[in-house]
């Protein structure tokens, strides 16, 4: 009998409630002026929905992508120890809307905010942080790119294989705060969509997102895994007239490099003397400037990896090493202390330098 299934029968009465798309050629839905402009790309947050099958219900039925899910980033979007720490200092809602989708576990993830992790339920759906759910369940049915339901009703999304799905949560501005009120500004929190953009119109490249992380339709998402970021970097030492220097290229990549959020960079460390020295940051950097409205914040600068544009350091006089270290937050994370180093930082790259 047709939608009975796995979905269908066991889950149905919980899939029965209509979850809210964003305009898409994929799906009849509300205008996009219905769901705030910084989710107008992809699929809007979930909104309006009662609970939804937990990734483990898939399990069964799905068992190599269930696997490589469980091991991913999305996996721990909202239970990450770096992600709890700043949700402590920096507890909005919006930040909750793409780590945990789903409003239960968005609620749960906002009562407990400031306590200790193990507060949160452990039947909370904020464990699955971006779930199977999330991407592939809409109005109580499958959403498939090849149209194929896996027993289930389905309905096909192309959508899900576009670049622009992933910048709901990977393409976003900034805000501020005003009286309780928050207003959308100019600032550009993660820019990752944008950047690819810029890349494939300038090269022609026709790689996306899903492409490189999502290779042959695996589901860990790949992306700032060590060895990931390892791989698209190249560092290399070149002696000069009077001295030597380092020359740092992304590899492979079709946006800047760090990209993400804000806080995120890559610190250039020369050894000299057995002790590192910070030479450079790889880093967007913001500040205030007044303006006739009041202060705003600002890009001040912008020094990360561009594909294709290798940057070149002069090294100091007795450098014996260079270092690159990847930081996931930025230096008042590091300095609480809070989160472990390891879970901060990772050492990417030791180069020697030829005597």
């Amino acid at each position: 009998m047709r939608g009975r299934s796995v979905l269908g029968g066991v889950m149905g009465a919980v899939l029965g409630v209509s979850v809210g798309v964003a305009a898409s050629p994929d799906n009849d839905s509300p205008p996009s002026t219905a769901w705030p402009p910084y989710f107008r790309q992809g699929l809007s947050p979930l909104r309006g929905v009662g609970a939804l099958p937990s990734s483990s219900s898939c399990a069964s039925c799905h068992p190599d992508e269930y696997a490589q899910w469980e091991r991913s980033r999305h996996r721990v979007a909202a239970t990450n120890a770096v992600f709890v720490d700043g949700l402590r200092q920096e507890p909005h809602v919006r930040c909750v809307n793409c780590h945990a989708p789903i409003p239960d576990g968005a609620r749960d993830l906002l009562r407990t905010v400031g306590q200790r992790p193990s507060s949160l339920p452990a039947t909370s759906m904020a464990h699955d942080g971006v779930s199977c759910a999330v991407c592939h369940v809409r109005d109580g049915v499958m959403l498939s790119v090849a149209g194929r339901g896996y027993g289930h009703e389905h309905r096909k999304t192309p959508s899900l294989s576009d670049p622009a799905f992933c910048a709901a949560c990977h393409e976003f501005r900034g805000h501020d705060i005003s009286n309780g009120v928050t207003t959308m500004n100019d600032l550009p929190m993660q820019s990752t969509f944008s950047e690819w953009q810029a890349w494939t119109k300038a090269t022609g490249d026709r790689r996306t997102c899903q492409t490189c992380h999502m290779s042959a339709g695996r589901h860990d998402f790949v992306g700032t895994a060590p060895a990931m970021l390892r791989d698209a970097l190249t560092v290399t030492v070149e002696q000069v007239a009077g001295g030597a220097e380092v020359v740092l290229a992304s590899r492979e990549v079709g946006h800047r490099y760090p990209t993400g959020d804000v806080f995120r960079h890559l610190t250039v460390w020369s050894v000299v003397d057995g002790r590192r020295q910070e030479l450079l940051r790889l880093e967007r950097r913001t500040d205030l400037v007044d303006g006739p409205d009041g202060a705003r914040q600002v890009i001040a600068w912008d020094t990360r990896l561009v594909p294709g544009e290798p940057r070149r350091l002069r090294l100091p006089a007795g450098t014996t090493a260079v270092v690159v270290t990847y930081h996931r937050a930025d230096d008042r994370a590091e300095a609480r202390g809070r989160v472990s180093y390891d879970e901060l930082v990772d050492e990417l790259v030791t180069v020697a330098v030829p005597r």
